[in-house]
């Protein structure tokens, strides 16, 4: 059984994209109740559960219409959670990354032999004082 994780993801992200959404809403909502005189503050158990049932219908049936909305924008450009994902670009492994590659994995492996051998550190200077002093004739033949 494999999990559809694709569409978690886009569930997850839809959630939260919904979220400020709702927030907005209700805010706009609770405005326009208290300027009908609903007092969600005051008032028995009974009163601020009727004020709470003007704020939440308002509110399901402003979601769902955002749902909807939505569901048809995804269902106009194509969405298919099933479908085979693509890619806007293909990325293709080049030689140039195989040498990077190669590169940042020996200093990785020379930065930890460097580390667990501090007696190598002598050998390490000198290699790199070799390399050192090859630029340096480098620099003097061009300049």
């Amino acid at each position: 059984m494999r999990i559809p994780v694709h569409i978690i993801a886009i569930i997850m992200a839809i959630a939260l994209r919904m979220v400020p959404t709702l927030v907005d809403e209700a805010g706009r909502i609770v405005s326009a109740q208290a300027s009908r005189g609903v007092d969600f503050r005051n008032g028995r158990l009974r009163e601020k559960f009727k004020a709470m049932v003007s704020l939440v219908i308002p509110l399901l049936v402003s979601s769902f219409q955002k749902a909807e909305d939505l569901a048809y924008a995804m269902d106009a450009r194509g969405y298919d959670p099933h479908g085979k994902r693509t890619r806007y670009r293909q990325f293709r492994l080049t030689w140039g990354d195989m040498v990077l590659f190669v590169l940042f994995v020996g200093m990785g492996v020379a930065l930890a032999v460097n580390t667990a051998h501090p007696f190598l550190n002598d050998f390490a200077r000198r290699f790199l004082g070799s390399l050192q002093d090859i630029d340096d004739r480098l620099a003097k033949a061009k300049g």
